[in-house]
């Protein structure tokens, strides 16, 4: 919702301590530009008034709105108040304030993607400088590696420092994508019965290298009544993680970061819960405290901030959270440290009883036979080996159109499993899972199907659901998840 303080031509004065912004949740805004006429003037007669999110700017009678729009999206509202009713009545005059209103709105439009434009321009020159970086230390890295003559102990370390590197240029990437999902309003909360307690406690095996790098004091106050909760913990663990990496970022040597969880009232079945990620670190002058939400942006333009991220990580967590009808509250002192916190309310579920096995330092499937679908042929390398390192036999197919000749070639439950890529040459993953699934046979309508692709989105999952698919995993492959999804499979 614009404020429309900032564009009163006259001086207004705050009552009752009112800034002029009106908060409201996800789905309240949604309604809100769902039910709501644009780029037409619409007078307080006409319901506007009743609307809680108009009521607080145009209150009065005589008070008239506009409602702008930018390429067909809801951006901000103009308000006229206290017309004269015989303004209201002459058609020209409502047909010049509705040509006005459009000439503010164009404005103000062309002023925002010009902004935006820079940004970006600006995010772009410094998404090259980050990505290089981190490129020129793996091909760096390699050539030394493959050198003649380097000890065994030398080509572990360039390896410990490619994959260091590798991991960073990931994690550049996912920021990007995220925002990019969050900005066409693909990305979507998927609520799950989680363990919350058991997520909270995952947070520091993550956080381990950065805080014995400087020494850092981690402390964990966690007060929950339930422990299982109704919840998008991907996206939980997400805002944690780059709340706490941001308090480690900026924390001295020897410094403190604190993370605080409380639940507190229950109220209609939900649980009020208070997140707090607090630090003793070099903190945030005033006037740079909301541009660290801003994306595209960074507070600090110093070459120390310049090499340790994007500054998206903060723009994507306030969005997840507003998406969690929340926001996150920023409060700092420079050179005594932040505190960033947010509420939520989540409904808590009955737990499951786990028990805790010792995991096998090596799992093995031997006899295991599975079937590759990949048109690149590093990506073949890699997932066979890893996969022949479990001891499973492998077989390759360069494309769909393959993958389903072998399968019609091929006895009843000789294969155990089928791993395809989505995008190939010729028949892509998709096509080739729903003509093997139709195939007259019922080992093709069970054998377990996964997605392996670069496709990472949402609906690239449901398309793989969609199509006859197990399940999806994402490129690069992640041990851990793979081993799982064998275990699940072949143990």
């Amino acid at each position: 919702m614009v404020n429309n303080l900032l564009y009163c031509w006259k001086t207004w004065e705050k009552k009752d301590g009112w800034d002029g912004m009106v908060h409201c949740s996800e789905k309240q805004y949604q309604h809100f530009v769902e039910t709501q006429e644009m780029q037409q003037l619409l007078t307080s007669g006409e319901s506007i008034w009743k609307e809680p999110l108009i009521q607080p700017f145009a209150s009065g009678r005589n008070d008239i709105v506009f409602h702008m729009t930018d390429n067909g999206q809801y951006s901000g509202s103009i308000v006229f108040r206290d017309i004269d009713q015989d303004v209201l009545e002459k058609k020209e005059e409502c047909k010049c304030l509705e040509e006005i209103s459009a000439i503010i709105q164009n404005r103000l439009n062309l002023e925002r993607h010009d902004l935006s434009a820079k940004a970006k321009s600006d995010f772009l020159a410094r998404m090259s400088h980050e990505i290089r970086t981190p490129m020129n230390g793996i091909i760096g890295m390699t050539e030394i590696a493959l050198k003649d003559g380097q000890t065994e102990e030398r080509r572990i370390d360039c390896l410990r420092k490619i994959e260091y590197s590798s991991e960073y240029l990931l994690g550049l990437i996912n920021d990007i994508l995220d925002m990019s999902k969050i900005e066409s309003g693909k990305m979507r909360l998927i609520e799950e019965k989680c363990n919350l307690m058991e997520m909270i406690q995952g947070l520091r095996p993550l956080l381990e290298a950065k805080l014995n790098e400087n020494n850092i004091q981690y402390i964990a106050d966690i007060q929950l009544k339930n422990h299982w909760f109704m919840a998008d913990s991907l996206r939980l663990n997400q805002v944690l993680v780059n709340l706490l990496g941001n308090a480690l970022k900026y924390s001295r040597p020897d410094g403190h970061v604190w993370l605080t969880v409380r639940e507190t009232e229950e109220e209609k079945g939900f649980s009020n819960l208070y997140f707090q990620v607090r630090d003793d670190g070099i903190g945030i002058a005033p006037e740079k405290q909301q541009l660290i939400f801003r994306q595209f942006e960074q507070a600090d333009n110093s070459e120390n901030a310049r090499k340790q991220g994007t500054g998206l990580g903060l723009a994507i967590s306030r969005r997840i959270v507003r998406m969690m009808d929340s926001d996150i509250k920023l409060e700092s002192e420079p050179g005594k440290g932040s505190s960033f916190s947010f509420n939520v309310k989540l409904q808590p579920v009955s737990g499951e009883k786990t028990t805790v096995t010792s995991q096998p330092e090596e799992i093995s499937f031997p006899g295991k036979r599975i079937l590759v679908v990949e048109d690149n042929e590093l990506n073949m390398e890699i997932i066979c080996t890893i996969l022949e390192n479990y001891g499973i036999k492998t077989e390759q197919a360069v494309n769909g159109k393959e993958a389903v000749r072998r399968m019609e070639e091929s006895v009843p439950g000789y294969y155990d499993m089928i791993f395809m890529d989505i995008m190939m040459p010729e028949m892509d993953g998709l096509e080739a899972t729903r003509t093997i699934r139709n195939l007259d046979r019922e080992d093709c309508k069970k054998i377990p199907i996964y997605a392996m692709s670069a496709n990472a989105f949402d609906e690239d999952v449901k398309r793989s659901l969609a199509s006859g698919m197990n399940g999806h995993l994402s490129k690069p492959v992640n041990l851990q998840v793979l081993e799982k999804t064998l275990q699940k499979v072949l143990g």
